[in-house]
């Protein structure tokens, strides 16, 4: 891939926000014209990340992300438990959560990612109860609209209480618009929100986690 990258680095309450623009010229084995945004916003909290006093901390730029990922989950966010499987629109069809799947089969395989579309799960299904029955150290929601936050954070609060140390991610059309709310919201249950296309983002995560040694967020592209 050839990238264009201009970084920018601000601090929050909560998180730092290192914006970067790159130009695509590959998604899926597919040539892509246009020219997409990409930014990183990362907000820490200790109690997911293992830091050592359990409250909240900002990490530097050169923060290194410890954990190994080794399977990843993709969920697209949906009020599952609010709505009867009769009522929901299943013709859906989650494009922007397909590419970041396929983006990490490539870095990671098929059969250590998963892809979980709560609009299709039948009635009565647990998420608590499917997370138990894998070890993900990734999961990446992919957020369609501001109807689907809430759900999301509760799913991240869930998912947190599953597997204390996974590395959660949120991208999509709410968090490009506001990273820092969805970090704040999500009470330091998200950990990294994308904005902008993704796919090249979500496998540099990866990458950073799994180098050896690790990279610090200077040296994670896209």
């Amino acid at each position: 891939l050839g990238l264009a990258l201009l970084c920018s680095f601000s601090v929050t309450n909560g998180g730092l926000i290192v914006a970067a623009r790159e130009v695509e010229q590959l998604v899926l084995n597919q040539p892509v014209e246009s020219i997409s945004l990409g930014a990183v916003a990362l907000g820490i909290h200790s109690a997911g990340l293992g830091l050592s006093d359990g409250k909240d901390e900002l990490i530097d730029s050169n923060f290194v992300m410890q954990k190994e990922i080794k399977r990843a989950l993709v969920i697209v966010p949906f009020p599952y438990e609010e709505i009867p499987y009769i009522h929901r629109h299943k013709d859906r069809i989650p494009l922007g959560a397909g590419y970041i799947c396929a983006s990490l089969k490539r870095e990671l395989t098929a059969d250590r990612v998963a892809f979980l579309d709560l609009a299709i799960v039948s009635d009565g299904f647990s998420f608590k109860e499917y997370l138990k029955r894998d070890k993900f150290d990734l999961i990446a929601f992919s957020i369609h609209s501001d109807a689907v936050l809430d759900v999301t954070y509760y799913l991240a609060k869930q998912a947190r209480e599953i597997l204390p140390d996974v590395l959660m991610v949120a991208g999509g059309v709410p968090v490009s618009i506001n990273p820092k709310r969805v970090l704040g919201d999500s009470r330091g249950m998200i950990n990294i929100s994308v904005m902008g296309e993704g796919e090249d983002i979500i496998r540099n995560i990866v990458r950073a986690s799994n180098s050896k040694p690790p990279l610090s967020l200077e040296e994670i592209t896209g």
